[in-house]
């Protein structure tokens, strides 16, 4: 049985992840664009990094070049400082420059010695052949890059420099920066950028926790609202379905619920009326039976009555008895049918009543006036047949009956005659019993525990005996007969 689920779990699980899922994903999108941007932030502060040294190194030397320059030509013109002595003083000049932490100005001969720079000797000689080359390819100026160790560091680190050639003095000016020295810078841009992001990242779940408990306050103030509605709903219609009165759609809060009253409204009238027809025909219909069940009596009665004043000519005692059996007979199912039209029910009889009208009827046409009879039944009240099992019972009622009013008691002053029905779950149990002679050929037993064939009697089979084995047959019974001191019947048949 599949589990039910409440209004708040069914708001409570489509509102907040649905509005966590459009947080997480706006949320989310806005992290991806802030880490690209910070991607591209990264890149391009060390590509500005880069570019700014470059400009710096190169605004070095274009000066240096502009100054020594000036210096040659000043002393030229003058005459007064000789060529060496303008080139000492450069030296000296260009030894003290300083920019940045680590910027300086280098000066290398063409023939390859290192005038003035943080290390004065080449170990492998590659760096100072590299930046020979470089400047006899663009003397004008061009960067180059080589390993080289800092002023105060004597590990050799990546460097990229800016050389041009002075030709006067067949030197080569450079002035360069170092990598992890922009490495370093965007390592700490990187860190900055980094802890801006997670204050993002913190700042976007707190909003998304404020969110979610927002989400959750609103979808319990939405689902209250909801089952409050429903419980009203709930209330008027089991009030309307209970008196048969219509909703009213104005009482109910949310719309849709107005439109299910209408629709119940219409459901309601339409049930209404159907059961309107339905009780009708059922009257209609219970009328006419009824009218049957007192036809079929009538009618009956009008037999029993015509074959009365039939047997009341015959002269012949026996020939008179059975027109009085054929009368019994017909009384049984006249009086079936009269319970029918009597009872409330029309396709059961009360079992008990009908016994006891029957018992008065064959009394009355089997009366012996040296003979007092007493008949006990023992029914329960509440005992109900069904009228395709009625009349067969009956009939095998008054057969067992009419036979021992007739003939147990022929000697005898007084008499008891018993009836009972016993029912279990799926089994009923008619007994009919009397205390009389028994059945010829078993007279005097005292044992009668071993049923007797009714249907071998040394005296032959009687026309009763052989409508109460038909009759059997046709309730789908069990007989037994019991005799000795006296006829016990015992008929075994399935329950309703």
């Amino acid at each position: 049985m599949p589990v039910g689920k409440s209004i708040n779990r069914m708001v409570f699980m489509t509102i907040v992840p649905l509005i966590a899922f459009t947080i997480i994903s706006s949320g989310g999108a806005w992290l991806l664009r802030d880490w690209q941007r910070f991607k591209q932030d990264t890149e391009r502060i060390q590509n500005t990094i880069v570019h700014y040294e470059q400009e710096v190194a190169k605004r070095e030397i274009e000066n240096l070049l502009n100054f020594v320059n000036y210096e040659i030509a000043y002393s030229k013109s003058k005459g007064q400082i000789s060529l060496e002595e303008t080139k000492q003083k450069m030296i000296e000049l260009i030894a003290n420059i300083r920019y940045g932490e680590e910027g300086y100005v280098f000066i290398l001969h063409l023939d390859g010695t290192i005038i003035t720079s943080a290390q004065t000797t080449d170990p492998t000689g590659e760096t100072v052949s590299a930046i020979m080359k470089a400047a006899r390819e663009n003397p004008e100026g061009s960067f180059v890059s080589y390993p080289w160790p800092k002023l105060n560091d004597p590990v050799f680190s990546p460097k990229t420099s800016y050389v041009a050639l002075i030709p006067e003095f067949d030197w080569i000016v450079g002035a360069g920066y170092y990598q992890n020295d922009i490495n370093e810078a965007t390592i700490i841009r990187q860190q900055e950028m980094a802890q801006h992001f997670r204050k993002a990242i913190v700042q976007a779940l707190i909003i998304l926790a404020l969110v979610s408990m927002a989400a959750l306050i609103l979808s319990r103030w939405f689902s209250s609202r909801i089952s409050c509605a429903l419980t009203m709903f709930s209330a008027d219609l089991e009030k309307a379905l209970h008196n048969g009165l219509p909703l009213n759609p104005g009482d109910q809060y949310l719309t849709e619920f107005r439109r299910i009253s209408k629709t119940i409204n219409r459901v309601l009238s339409t049930k209404r009326i159907a059961e309107g027809k339905v009780a009708d025909s059922l009257k209609e219909k219970d009328i006419l039976l009824k009218e049957i069940h007192h036809r079929t009596k009538n009618n009956l009665q009008i037999i029993s009555s015509i074959l009365s004043l039939q047997g009341s000519m015959i002269p012949d005692p026996q020939n008179k008895a059975v027109f009085d059996d054929c009368i019994t007979r017909i009384h049984s199912m006249a009086l079936i049918h009269q319970h029918l039209y009597n009872s409330e029910l029309l396709s059961a009889i009360p079992v008990r009543k009908y016994c006891e009208n029957l018992m008065d009827s064959l009394r009355s046409a089997y009366a012996n006036p040296g003979t007092r009879i007493d008949i006990e039944i023992d029914i329960n009240p509440e005992s109900t047949l069904i009228i395709d099992k009625a009349i067969p019972f009956g009939l095998i009622i008054n057969e067992t009956v009419s036979n021992s009013l007739k003939h147990a008691f022929n000697n005898n002053n007084h008499g008891v005659i018993k009836i009972s029905l016993q029912e279990d779950q799926d089994l009923k149990t008619l007994t009919i019993s009397d205390d009389g002679n028994g059945i010829l050929g078993h007279e005097g037993r005292e044992q009668v525990d071993t049923p007797v064939n009714y249907l071998d009697m040394p005296h032959g089979v009687s026309l009763g005996m052989t409508l109460i084995g038909a009759l059997t047959d046709q309730l789908g019974a069990e007989c037994e007969l019991f005799s000795g001191a006296g006829v016990t019947w015992v008929i075994r048949f399935p329950a309703d």
